[in-house]
């Protein structure tokens, strides 16, 4: 894990994705040379551009985190509602994306899904 105080690189976003409503910019992680990470202690405008739907945002929550003092949390739901948090990497060599999360999902009526490339699994 990295502490609080570690400096991490910086992507400049190069593409624009749009997914009604939201555009995202892209990092361009092609020339990468070390891992790139984020533990939302600048907001979602840290190392990567997170993007959330603006009907039920995601915000920053200082009274939980895994790495660092912050976390990102999303805004109450309920039955048929959903709170997305998007980010989007350009990257030629694939790589791996490691996150963790903490919810109160009540299957099978909530859930989690990890889209990739536009390939939608429920996770939890």
């Amino acid at each position: 894990s990295a502490s609080p105080m570690t400096e991490y690189p910086t992507y400049s976003p190069t593409t624009s994705y749009t997914i009604p409503p939201v555009v995202l910019s892209a990092i361009d992680a092609r020339h990468a040379t070390s891992e790139i990470l984020d533990s939302f202690e600048n907001g979602l405008t840290g190392a990567f551009p997170w993007s959330t739907t603006p009907d039920k945002p995601w915000t920053i929550d200082n009274s939980i985190a895994v790495d660092g003092s912050s976390s990102a949390v999303s805004s109450p739901i309920t039955k048929g509602e959903t709170s997305d948090l998007y980010v989007a990497v350009n990257s030629q060599h694939g790589g791996a994306f490691f996150f963790f999360f903490k919810s109160d999902v009540q299957m099978p009526y909530s859930g989690c899904y990890i889209n990739i490339d536009g390939v939608s699994d429920r996770g939890y």
